[in-house]
């Protein structure tokens, strides 16, 4: 029997105030990262699973401005053991600017408390032929054939590197002022020929995107000189695009990495994360790890190491930055 769930309006509205907070604690005791959590963000590549998904999300938390929500409407429902809620809200950034939400969370009743299996977060926008590229009246069939023009970025499980791995993070810096700086349509055509530009070159390296977010990209690759290969390739062509003004901060780390829905998890998946975010526009940080597996032969250079002090990982990593030129 569906019955509301007051109960469960008011978990829901506990995670967002948690958000407001910035309160991590909250918001990991009640998105457990199961390998079956899916967290979907704004951005359309933004498709996450499990420890994956809670940590991206955790780490856009942790980087929020002043943020708080304007409530509009909520609704709540309960069968069992199996509930969700939706949430009309206004976010509010430094109290100047407002952003319309539509939050959707389902759960999961677990030894007596709900905990999130599933959370989508989406921009409300008026329908719009443009945005789709079909006026909304056309068929079902049309839609999707229209929507299946696009680049797919997803792989399966089977696609992917196991064990070992060669993993490359890439992301473009100042992607949110280039699109103010662009308009929208000019930065999507950007943004899509550069993620259309690093499929092939993965595939040319024995590689394979696993997934995008928002202007950045995980890749694995099954060899240590197909990652680097991969990268300066990558960097190079960022050049290219936007009359040369757009940079690409980019890291490689090797190491065992847990398969799994077609993502990887594990501490190599999260250091390779840092040693990107760490570095400079334009640059590519390799890890010692990595650099330790490449022979002179191998025909690439390293500049001087740099020690990173990575958030979340003990103690110090030693990176190369990889010569691009």
């Amino acid at each position: 029997m569906i019955k509301k769930s007051p109960e469960l309006a008011a978990v829901m509205k506990r995670i967002l105030e948690a958000v407001e907070r910035k309160d991590v604690a909250t918001i990991r005791s009640m998105m457990p990262p199961s390998d079956h959590l899916l967290i979907i963000g704004s951005a359309s590549e933004e498709w996450t699973y499990g420890a994956n998904a809670v940590s991206v999300l955790l780490t856009q938390v942790e980087g929020l401005a002043d943020y708080r929500y304007e409530y509009k409407r909520m609704e709540a429902y309960e069968a069992g053991a199996i509930g969700w809620a939706a949430v009309d809200v206004t976010g509010v950034v430094r109290e100047t600017h407002h952003v319309p939400l539509r939050i959707v969370g389902v759960f999961k009743l677990e030894e007596g408390a709900w905990r999130v299996a599933f959370w989508h977060l989406s921009e409300a926008r008026p329908n719009d032929p443009r945005i789709m590229g079909v006026e909304l009246t056309e068929t079902l069939s049309s839609l999707i054939d229209a929507i299946n023009e696009g680049a797919d970025l997803t792989v399966s499980a089977e696609q992917l590197p196991s064990s070992t791995v060669t993993l490359l993070f890439t992301d473009v810096e100042a992607s949110t002022s280039h699109a103010v700086e662009m308009g929208d349509e000019a930065w999507g055509r950007i943004m899509r020929e550069h993620f259309q530009d690093m499929q092939r070159i993965a595939a040319d390296n024995d590689g394979v995107v696993v997934k995008t977010l928002g202007d950045g990209a995980m890749l694995a690759f099954t060899s240590v000189s197909g990652g680097l290969a991969s990268a300066i390739r990558i960097q190079r062509g960022t050049q290219r695009l936007g009359d040369g003004g757009i940079r690409v901060r980019a890291g490689v780390h090797t190491g065992d990495a847990l398969r799994s829905a077609g993502d990887y998890l594990g501490q190599s998946v999260d250091k390779a994360a840092r040693v990107a975010a760490a570095a400079q526009p334009g640059q590519c940080l390799v890890t010692a790890a990595t650099r330790s597996l490449v022979a002179e032969s191998d025909g690439f250079s390293f500049d001087a190491a740099v020690v990173l002090e990575l958030k979340g990982i003990p103690g110090v990593t030693m990176a190369y930055p990889l010569s691009i030129e």
